[in-house]
């Protein structure tokens, strides 16, 4: 009688969870065919904005307007920092002959190594193939 029990209990606990996989399962069948149908929607109807085929329909002006200014503001940064650099130097004069003998060349020339020989013959080992006489 116990084992009767147990055996009903257990295919009722069966047939719940059986009840469970199938309706997830419907879920994720209808889950997925729904993303398809969205994702044959979104590719027939070319509704990507970055498609070289279409034109973007939505323009920020308040973006484009900001985006010209920064523009402008840089090029007037640009232009009042090269006008103080301008301003700030001095005309150069070309050095007398007696300053160019008195300074020290910027560059110091880096002493070079010798270039050894490619070739070098040694006499005593030497023997010609032909002996004159």
């Amino acid at each position: 009688m116990i084992v009767g029990k147990c055996c009903d209990e257990n295919n009722k606990l069966n047939k719940e969870r059986m009840f469970f996989v199938r309706k997830s399962l419907f879920y994720l069948w209808l889950s997925g065919s729904l993303f398809l149908i969205t994702t044959a929607t979104f590719a027939i109807m070319v509704l990507d904005v970055s498609s070289p085929r279409k034109d973007t329909l939505i323009r920020d002006r308040d973006v484009a307007h900001e985006i010209k200014n920064t523009g402008k503001n840089i090029i007037k940064e640009m232009n009042r920092y090269m006008s103080k650099i301008e301003m700030n130097t001095v005309p150069k004069t070309e050095p007398s002959v007696e300053t160019m003998v008195t300074e020290k060349p910027d560059i110091i020339p880096k002493p070079t190594m010798p270039v050894p020989p490619e070739s070098e013959i040694i006499t005593e080992s030497y023997s010609p193939w032909f002996k004159g006489d």
